[in-house]
């Protein structure tokens, strides 16, 4: 059976964990039908505006070479956010201090043993290490994860992302619970309160290390550490952004891979085609030879 009809057959079931705030996550979960050896759980991480089920072809590859994977909507975010009962004062931060936290807990009770690893994605790869609880993993692998002060990118780009960040973005979400990201064509719609948090981040030099009251543990990380950026990527994940974060890895052994598409044999990887399997998958073998 080949890798990729195996991807096809390996469908995900719904998984909803509660943090200890009350808060209840909502996402998916892929078992493999026999696990790999050493056993391993991945997580993955989204990024902000992108929708859980893009991450299932990545989700299925995993699952069918042995890993179990969990894939869960942030708060304030899609599945989780249609599912709340009732008002949060939502916080970006949350992602990285309480999300994350409580799916390695449920990571850890439901297969204890295993080998834990995160897979973040843009923001999902930038809030990993906000919580001691990201000490428990053995490694962290971003995708195009960026310390995401606007004045890392280049003309013109820079100027497009002060703009978004000084204006565009708290305007849009001003007054709204939600922010339309759906309507506007960017993805899943999020809690406005998510949008106007990343635009003030982006707008100190110091982004979350800024005074936002936030205390990133990046410093103190002791494990693994494997960061993609792509040369196709200068719009949202440029290469002086990428290593601006992850300089912040001071204690972790880091692999540090700027990606050219073209020693793929590929025209284009981006911010996004690391996920897609028809860009994606020699990355996804290399990203499970550094797991092992």
């Amino acid at each position: 059976m080949s890798r990729q009809t195996q991807t096809a057959l390996l469908t995900s079931r719904p998984t909803t964990i509660r943090c200890e705030d009350g808060y209840v996550l909502h996402g998916s979960s892929w078992e493999p039908r026999q696990a790999a050896i050493p056993a391993t759980t991945v997580i993955i991480c989204p990024a902000l505006f992108v929708r859980q089920r893009f991450y299932a072809r990545f989700a299925g590859y995993l699952a069918g070479r042995g890993l179990r994977v969990l894939c869960l909507a942030n708060r304030g975010m899609e599945s989780s956010l249609a599912a709340e009962q009732r008002p949060w004062n939502h916080k970006l931060q949350h992602w990285g201090e309480r999300d994350l936290p409580a799916i390695i807990a449920r990571a850890r009770h439901d297969n204890p043993g295993h080998r834990l690893f995160v897979v973040g994605h843009s923001m999902g790869g930038q809030l990993v290490a906000l919580s001691k609880a990201s000490h428990q993993l053995d490694g962290i692998i971003t995708v195009a994860a960026t310390h995401a002060w606007w004045g890392h990118w280049s003309w013109p780009w820079g100027l497009g992302i002060l703009a978004w960040y000084g204006g565009v973005a708290p305007l849009l979400g001003r007054g709204l619970k939600v922010f339309p990201a759906d309507r506007l064509n960017l993805g899943p719609d999020v809690a406005s309160p998510l949008v106007r948090d990343w635009a003030r981040w982006g707008r100190h030099p110091d982004y979350i290390f800024g005074p936002f009251g936030m205390e990133p543990r990046m410093d103190s990380y002791p494990g693994r550490v494997l960061a993609y950026s792509f040369t196709d990527d200068e719009r949202l994940g440029c290469r002086a952004a990428v290593d601006a974060l992850h300089q912040h890895y001071a204690s972790a052994d880091l692999t540090r891979r700027h990606v050219d598409p073209a020693e793929l044999g590929l025209k284009a990887v981006g911010h996004f085609g690391y996920f897609r399997q028809q860009t994606g998958v020699e990355l996804w073998e290399e990203t499970l030879r550094w797991m092992a």
